[in-house]
């Protein structure tokens, strides 16, 4: 079922990209050479997406002890922040700036109370201590000593997912800036999913 669920979502995105871009004429010039090249760039992404899609969906996540901004002594587990579901943007400062900073703009614009919503947690490695209070507009939760045990985790690439009780992976995303519309379906549908008030 849960499998069903990510080919439709996975053939939604395919669909609304396709139609989206077939659908952009640009004023002077060759269409075809300009939407080809297009059509190829999504496609490499969106594969991307899905193979990192089945590869992390549903994975087990260890209940890791994680502490917020530079609270190093008050400690909590993952799955007691996790509560009815939160969405987690997940990087690392071995991350480039500009992803980062295009995720985090991307759940500015679709939630704009992000800074007090508790369950939206951006969970940091190898950030510096002077930026982990406030600078991404709140404070940031860390790991003691591990890290998360998803296979995409080698990448260090920013990342997208929701987690709730049953500690598995859910709803895994790759934000792309060359694909801001792709980011922002994403987050509008854990925000209808998840947030409902």
């Amino acid at each position: 079922m849960h499998c069903k669920k990510i080919l439709i979502t996975s053939s939604v995105l395919l669909s609304l990209v396709l139609n989206l871009t077939l659908c952009k004429r640009p004023n002077n010039t060759d269409f075809n050479q300009v939407h080809i090249g297009n059509l190829q760039d999504i496609n490499f992404y969106l594969l991307e997406v899905l193979f990192n899609t089945y590869t992390n969906a549903s994975m087990p996540i260890d209940n890791h002890t994680v502490y917020a901004g530079k609270s190093f002594s008050d400690t909590i587990r993952l799955k007691q922040i996790a509560g009815d579901g939160i969405l987690i943007l997940r990087f690392s400062d071995d991350a480039c700036n500009i992803c980062i900073n295009f995720a985090l703009s991307m759940v500015k614009k679709v939630f704009p109370d992000y800074q007090q919503n508790e369950r939206i947690v951006f969970l940091v490695s190898q950030v510096p201590e002077r930026l982990k209070d406030s600078y991404y507009g709140k404070p940031v939760y860390s790991f003691t000593e591990e890290e998360l045990n998803l296979p995409f985790e080698k990448y260090h690439i920013p990342y997208f997912m929701v987690l709730d009780q049953s500690m598995e992976c859910k709803l895994f995303f790759i934000p792309e800036m060359s694909h801001p519309m792709l980011t922002e379906f994403y987050l509008s549908t854990v925000k209808n999913r998840y947030f409902p008030d």
